[in-house]
């Protein structure tokens, strides 16, 4: 387990506390009381509350072993349960069901397993800690509260694979990222009741599904190690391959620059660390009216995105210009004609400029892979922002097929994965392997 005895030691004294001091009632468990009460000081960092769905009627929970059933307000028991639990929406909170007894509570549930390692079954994959299941907005939010470390092991082999010994490096750098990472972002969701999202949108967290030794191995190495850059955490994000060249996040997100996130080469020019990956190059190509179909409704959630916020507004700067007095952004039309207006410091493009029935829009960044959503998987994103465009037109002059030649995959931005990976298979340290990528830092214990 990658786990401290330390930590685990409270986890067992907490559980036995309720045990021995309620019995069959037992009323309260030691800190934190609930998850809005979360200790986040880096002198105890141990709980993390990670969003798993949102706004479903419906949620069924199989417990392997029995677990208490609280109360979220005051964490008060309910009763024990095991087997499953089918927890509904109702108008006024949420109402469970677990054999032949049931109940309802207005501001929502924990199950707590009496073994806080892998006793909580959702959607076939068991998760560590425990489940809070709670009514927000229009439906049921099912979220994990679990010991960073733990959650460290179900991040640590889905984000960066498991490679085996010879990347055993790259693992130790991505444990400290993505444990820099988790700590930066606590309470970053508060508005929805978490800390975290468990896929893309963060990091993808897939519990104690396919857990790995070596990635253990890694997480347990590096333990308690994040990266700090003039005192302050580093926001350490990463991408799965960059191209041959780092990206500055200034001009990718509508962020501000960091001096450790900045764009530089990934190693020799022709020789870069992740140029043995399949993303190194690649191609999509839109066919027919495909483009058409994907601008409808890409370009008009480009211009819901920007006027969401007044910094991402300022960030993008002129991003439409009608075709005619009164044309409508969010009626794009058909397309007439794709082009690169400018690249960052990387390559990557920075504005694209997407002519269409309506009118010119000037997109930005990293949001260029939301407007070309591949034809395959309306849910996707292209690979990268580092691409070239190119044309052919129908005999009326439209484009009848788009062409985008890229390469890399991902943001571009912090430590290059897959870079990562050829670092490690060189012989280099996960120490030099975070300096390279995050220039500047220093690799500290969180918590002292």
């Amino acid at each position: 387990m990658a786990t401290g005895p330390g930590v685990a030691m409270r986890y067992w004294i907490s559980i036995l506390l309720i045990i021995v001091l309620s019995g069959c009632a037992a009323r309260h468990r030691g800190e934190p009381s609930k998850p809005s009460a979360v200790n986040y000081s880096l002198a105890a960092p141990e709980l993390l509350r990670i969003g798993l769905v949102q706004n479903r009627m419906k949620v069924v929970i199989e417990v392997k072993q029995d677990a208490l059933l609280l109360a979220m307000n005051n964490r008060s028991q309910i009763c024990t349960v095991s087997g499953s639990v089918e927890l509904n929406l109702t108008d006024s909170g949420v109402a469970w069901k677990s054999g032949s007894d049931s109940g309802f509570n207005a501001t929502g549930l924990i199950i707590m397993p009496l073994n806080p390692v892998g006793n909580l079954i959702w959607d076939e994959t068991p998760y560590p800690g425990e489940f809070l299941i709670q009514k927000r907005g229009q439906g049921l939010t099912l979220i994990n509260i679990v010991e960073l470390e733990q959650y460290l092991r179900g991040v640590v082999p889905w984000e960066i694979g498991r490679p085996g010994l010879i990347g055993m490096a790259a693992l130790e750098a991505q444990s400290v990222a993505a444990r820099t990472y988790s700590i930066a972002n606590l309470k970053n969701r508060e508005v929805l009741g978490f800390d975290m999202w468990a896929d893309v949108r963060d990091q993808v967290y897939r519990g104690h599904s396919g857990l790995d030794q070596l990635c253990d191995k890694a997480i347990s190495n590096t333990a308690g190690m994040i990266l700090r850059s003039g005192g302050q955490i580093v926001e350490a994000y990463y991408c799965s391959t960059c191209g041959g060249k780092t990206s500055n996040i200034n001009q990718v997100w509508a962020k501000e620059s960091k001096p450790y996130l900045v764009s530089h080469p990934d190693g020799p020019a022709g020789n870069y660390h992740c140029s043995a990956s399949k993303y190194s190059k690649w191609e999509t190509v839109f066919n027919g009216g495909e483009i058409d179909q994907t601008l409808l409704i890409t370009l008009p959630e480009y211009i819901e995105w920007l006027e969401a916020s007044e910094l991402r507004k300022k960030w993008a700067g002129k991003y439409f210009i009608p075709a005619s007095p009164g044309s409508d952004p969010m009626t794009p039309g058909r397309l007439k004609n794709i082009s690169i207006q400018s690249r960052t410091a990387s390559g990557r493009v920075a504005k694209l400029a997407v002519v269409t029935d309506a009118g010119k829009y000037i997109v930005c960044g990293d949001r260029t892979r939301w407007v070309l959503a591949p034809p395959s998987g309306r849910f996707s994103i292209l690979k990268s922002a580092w691409f070239d465009v190119h044309l052919s037109r129908d005999a009326e002059g439209r484009p009848d097929q788009v062409t985008l030649k890229g390469r890399g995959f991902g943001h571009g931005i912090g430590m290059c994965q897959t870079g990562a990976l050829g670092m490690a298979a060189n012989g280099t340290s996960y120490k030099k392997i975070l300096k390279h990528y995050y220039p500047g830092s220093s690799i500290e214990q969180a918590w002292k």
